[in-house]
């Protein structure tokens, strides 16, 4: 099972001693945008398109830490894996999260709302592994949302900078 999202930060993160709150929002058609977020960078425009219909709306919020500055509206993609036992490596993911899903919400036709948290207690561990993720995200695309089991855990979540890497390197890394 792979799953894979993409969302920006909706705002500079929030900062503490030891971390940073990040916030993201589901990347949208720019078609449909009134004001330019940044330079389109080629190719992205068609991309941001497709995962917008796929994706229409969702957000998630995690802790990072601050070694790894995040700039406003700046794109990623997140990666989710099931894998039950040992942390995928995700060599070059920003973050790593031991994620479940808490809830499926079924709206008819190809419209699910899936609701994934942190698996808090499992027994798996990374060196980049932030213990609070936090994500609702409707999905308009049935081969993504049936991944998606309500109550279960065992999937695995990385985000990978979309400046740095593109779809194909990230999903990529993610199944190294």
């Amino acid at each position: 099972m792979s799953v894979i999202a993409k969302m920006y930060a909706l705002n500079t993160p929030r900062t503490f001693s030891q971390s940073q709150q990040v916030d993201l929002q589901c990347v949208c058609d720019e078609r449909i945008m009134t004001v330019p977020r940044s330079e389109p960078v080629p190719g992205r425009v068609e991309e941001n398109q497709s995962f917008s219909t796929a994706s229409p709306s969702g957000d998630c919020r995690f802790s990072l830490g601050l070694d790894e500055p995040v700039a406003r509206q700046e794109e990623f993609y997140l990666i989710f894996l099931q894998q039950f036992h040992e942390a995928p490596s995700f060599d070059n993911a920003i973050m790593v999260s031991q994620v479940r899903c808490v809830s499926v919400t079924d709206f008819g036709g190809t419209s699910k709302q899936v609701e994934v948290c942190s698996d808090y207690g499992q027994s798996g561990e990374h060196p980049k592994q932030s213990g609070t993720f936090n994500m609702r995200m409707m999905i308009d695309n049935p081969a993504a949302s049936v991944q998606f089991q309500p109550g279960k855990g065992g999937y695995w979540l990385g985000i990978y900078r979309a400046n740095q890497y593109d779809i194909h390197e990230a999903l990529a890394d993610a199944h190294a």
